[in-house]
């Protein structure tokens, strides 16, 4: 089997542009768009929680085309980083952040400051070889002087690999990885319920907003419930220990 750079799948994937270059490229613009804008809410609502003082420094690691750094950026924060391997991506961010081009697990020495604030956002499931994904892990860690969010697929099980560019880890290993470097679990809050399960997937690209619609209304039973375990994605939280 031939080797797959990950690296490089990533870069010519951005030169498209465009959120589905970032996102899912089976759902259109329209969909992808209500999956961002679901994350982004929660995002929000967390940082409202965890961090709500808007001078604290943000990094957003694996940044792609800004989403979330916008985001925050338009919510107040100005002490904002966006650091990623495609320089064309980082390129299509339009508000006045500072961007840094280095892929997560070298990025400590291009970076040479930490933030109070660590984002990582559908990525770490994107970095296929365990040693690059435990550095990556290493490096947020590292940079982080309080806070680091992700935000991903973690299932309880491994499934098989059906595309070459995603590789899951479960949330124990993630668990066991940060807490090797000082952080520990302290939230998670569940994002989407049906994204990427059958039948789901289908009905998502012939009824995007009702089915989205259904996706929130089984994501506050679940929340309610405390079964964040069965959501597809979600935002986990590691808090600095030591």
């Amino acid at each position: 089997m031939p080797h797959f750079d990950d690296h490089q799948y990533w870069v010519r994937r951005t030169q498209q542009g465009g959120l589905k270059t970032v996102g899912h490229r089976r759902f259109s613009t329209q969909t992808n768009e209500l999956f961002y804008r679901r994350v982004r809410a929660a995002l929000l609502k967390l940082i409202e929680q965890r961090v709500p003082d808007k001078r604290a420094s943000v990094l957003d690691a694996g940044a792609g085309i800004g989403y979330y750094s916008q985001a925050l950026y338009d919510a107040g924060f100005r002490e904002m980083t966006a650091c990623d391997i495609s320089e064309q991506a980082l390129a299509t961010i339009e508000r006045p952040i500072k961007k840094v081009v280095a892929p997560l697990e070298s990025m400590r020495s291009k970076l040479g400051t930490t933030y109070d604030l660590v984002l990582c956002f559908d990525v770490l499931y994107h970095i296929i070889e365990d040693a690059v994904f435990e550095k990556a892990i290493e490096n947020l860690c590292q940079v982080s002087n309080k806070y680091i969010f992700i935000h991903g697929a973690f299932p309880q099980f491994i499934p098989l690999r059906l595309v070459q560019h995603v590789k899951f880890r479960t949330l124990s290993r993630h668990d066991m990885l940060f807490a090797s470097h000082g952080f520990k679990r302290v939230e998670i809050r569940p994002t989407q319920f049906l994204t990427g399960r059958l039948p789901w997937v289908y009905l998502y690209k012939i009824l995007p907003s009702l089915t989205s619609q259904l996706d929130e209304e089984l994501l506050k039973l679940a929340t309610g419930l405390s079964l964040h375990r069965f959501a597809s994605q979600a935002i986990v939280v590691y808090q600095r220990t030591t």
